[in-house]
């Protein structure tokens, strides 16, 4: 069958909750199955764990969850990446596992292959979309197909991003996901799933 990999890092957990309904959207395309997986960490576990805003969710969410390789990602029909922004760009995590993807990027193991992006941020104007884009960039160099949100359904109006599923949610504020941010990702996964049946297999170019 063909298969979506949800890539994801997340500190607090928001991030996290986005690509689950992203994997809920991707599973929903007959012929589809995905998985959730996380990259990972560039921090110590114990300081991970004892994070006094983050260290729960991080215990009891975020390391149950199977860690990616870089096979995974070259294994994968179709991919959603997920970050939590810092300082207007992806996390360190995020970007320090794509730069790790040499491999990919010689062979052109993903050449052609559809994918999406998700970002949150805790601030408003906190670096969504420069985290969106970064992704998208080294998404693009990998030689992938951006499949982004744009304005399709009346719900990209309330929430989202045409780039990709984005919110605003934790930090000092307290803010939490809305249903419309949840919609937009389910609405992002159902939408690379859909491509990526669409395109079928994929070939290396021409010269390889």
């Amino acid at each position: 069958m063909t298969h979506i990999l949800v890539l994801v890092h997340s500190q607090g957990g928001n991030c996290l909750t986005l690509a689950e309904q992203a994997l809920k959207g991707a599973e929903s395309q007959p012929g589809m199955t995905a998985q959730l997986k996380r990259v990972p960490e560039l921090e110590e576990e114990e300081a991970l764990r004892a994070h006094p805003w983050t260290g729960r969710v991080y215990a009891e969410r975020i390391h149950p969850l199977p860690v990616a390789s870089i096979d995974d990602l070259a294994q994968a029909d179709g991919v959603i990446l997920g970050s939590g922004t810092r300082y207007g760009g992806m996390s360190a995590a995020m970007k320090s596992f794509l730069e790790k993807a040499s491999p990919v990027w010689r062979t052109n193991a993903v050449y052609g292959r559809p994918a999406g992006v998700m970002a949150v941020a805790s601030t408003p104007h906190g670096g969504v979309e420069q985290a969106a884009l970064g992704m998208m960039v080294q998404l693009m160099h990998l030689g992938m197909l951006i499949v982004p949100c744009g304005y399709a359904t009346p719900l990209l109006q309330r929430a989202g991003s045409p780039y990709g599923a984005m919110a605003i949610a934790g930090g000092a504020a307290g803010r939490t996901l809305s249903e419309d941010d949840l919609a937009v990702a389910h609405y992002l996964g159902q939408r690379v799933a859909e491509v990526t049946l669409q395109l079928g297999p994929k070939h290396l170019p021409a010269d390889k």
